[in-house]
């Protein structure tokens, strides 16, 4: 037997393609969280990693590498996209390769069919970008931090789920991020983020007593322009405490014809959750008292929720339907999953 340990370069071509696919994502929907931010209005983001951009222009909604929970008190800041443990983002699962070297780059763009889009794009750049602003292909966009080194990712934007953690959600202007970030901008054949996520705040139903009331809170404000101005499908929000009851089993939306959305990341994954009156006896609402998850007693708040922020777009688009605006996105709900068996 041959104990020898060989050197990587060394390695017959054939291992080393096996190696780099272990190292590369699954081909399911991915969750990736981005920090957004307005570059005019917020204090205290100078050192935000910023996702690059061929943008000079400030005034316009940014994306950047999510905040270290622990050091948000402190002004200690990230120094790396790649260092963030609260980032569990399922473009850092492959992003070093990309840059490790020459092979591993070109492993990931073979991995990702770039060649092939690319090829697509040159033979006849107008007939493909009708074709992928009017489908909603398989096809990735790339990324890269501003770091002080610079990190590349890839993403897949119609297919992905994107959180936003905003800096302050009442400054979140009326600009679509993806067109600033350069990824799922429209002239890269996109439609912008088809699925772009909030996390649930609790106080933001207090904010939402009336839909059909003119003077809206702030921050319902900046939630209708999530859904209004920015291009793509769905904005969903993510509910934490939601749990399936144990005799809920796992099925398709009654209210369509299909498999429930389902996005994954590491350990986890986020699923729809179906807002009609029905579902109540599927989810339960929960909180943990003295170390255990316990049932609270209190109504399940935010498929509520979800349906009010649904109204308020509808009631939005009646009144500029007329200016040809297009239909705003649809609302959905999120539920959070352990893998862990």
């Amino acid at each position: 037997m041959n104990n020898t340990f060989q050197r990587f370069p060394c390695l017959p071509p054939e291992l080393r393609d096996q190696i780099w696919k272990f190292a590369l994502r699954n081909s399911i929907p991915g969750v990736h969280v981005f920090k957004i931010y307005n570059a005019v209005l917020d204090n205290g983001v100078d050192n935000n990693i910023d996702v690059m951009s061929g943008y000079e222009s400030h005034d316009c909604q940014r994306l950047a590498a999510p905040d270290r929970k622990e050091n948000s008190s402190t002004g200690s800041q990230n120094t790396d996209g790649t260092q963030n443990l609260d980032n569990p983002s399922t473009y850092l699962i492959d992003g070093g390769v990309w840059t490790a070297c020459r092979e591993s780059r070109y492993a990931a763009q073979r991995h990702f069919g770039l060649f092939k889009w690319r090829s697509l794009y040159e033979k006849d750049p107008e007939r493909f970008q009708h074709m992928s602003t009017r489908e909603k292909l398989d096809m990735p966009a790339t990324g890269c931090f501003a770091s002080k080194d610079p990190y590349s990712f890839a993403v897949f934007p119609n297919r992905d789920l994107f959180i936003f953690r905003p800096h302050d959600i009442r400054t979140i202007g009326p600009r679509d991020p993806s067109q600033y970030a350069c990824i799922g901008a429209h002239w890269q054949g996109f439609r912008g983020f088809q699925h772009i996520a909030l996390e649930y705040d609790r106080e933001w139903a207090d904010k939402l007593h009336d839909v059909f009331s003119p003077e809206l809170d702030d921050v319902i404000r900046s939630i209708v322009r999530l859904g209004y101005h920015t291009a793509g499908d769905k904005l969903w929000f993510i509910d934490y405490t939601l749990k399936r009851r144990h005799e809920a089993a796992v099925e398709s939306s009654p209210s369509e014809n299909r498999e429930r959305a389902t996005f994954y990341m590491e350990g986890k994954r986020f699923v729809e959750v179906d807002c009609s009156a029905n579902s109540l006896e599927n989810w339960e609402c929960t909180e943990r008292v003295n170390g255990v998850q316990v049932e609270k007693a209190s109504a399940l708040e935010s498929m509520s929720f979800v349906r009010k922020v649904q109204c308020v777009l509808m009631e939005f688009y009646a009144d500029l339907e007329l200016l040809d605006y297009g239909l705003p996105r649809r609302v959905g709900l999120l539920a959070c999953e352990s893998l862990s068996p």
